[in-house]
């Protein structure tokens, strides 16, 4: 029998003082690689859409993080734009942060000078990818991060 794992997660819905915004996640299971041609094309339409973002392999597969908070209706664009691109089963809601048991996380690539970074958020992963963190102060702070716990079967 499979045992539950207890995951920390973050909600692609970001509170802001003047509004809600969301994030673009993507997850991309059951990968070895991606191919310069999916890279390029990914590049391209954060570029497009002024979003920073980072992608980075996990156990199964690889994660896309965009940095930038968006509008609901950019969102939309962003996150069909990358199912053609690489369709997978995932509705983009919550993206997982905690790393599975024997999971080495590999940055395969940031670029953070698109669209406005909201520094938390790149905080999670400066540490865990060996870049210097943010300064971020959580009562002055632009927006903030929605986590989530959630029980997964996945290994």
């Amino acid at each position: 029998m499979q045992e539950l794992s207890r995951m920390i997660g973050l909600r692609h819905t970001v509170c802001a003082k003047d509004d809600w915004y969301y994030l673009v996640f993507y997850d991309i299971d059951n990968r070895e690689q991606l191919t310069n041609e999916e890279l390029k094309d990914i590049d391209e339409l954060m570029f497009d859409y002024h979003i920073s973002y980072m992608i980075y392999k996990t156990k199964h597969g690889f994660h896309v993080i965009g940095l930038t908070p968006v509008h609901r209706i950019k969102l939309g664009h962003v996150f069909a734009s990358l199912k053609d691109i690489m369709w997978s089963y995932y509705s983009g809601d919550v993206i997982r942060l905690s790393r599975k048991k024997d999971e080495n996380q590999i940055l395969i690539h940031m670029e953070t000078q698109y669209g406005e970074v909201i520094p938390n958020l790149y905080n999670l992963f400066a540490q865990r990818f060996n870049y210097p963190k943010l300064q971020w102060i959580k009562e002055t702070s632009k927006y903030l991060l929605v986590f989530e716990k959630y029980r997964s079967m996945n290994e």
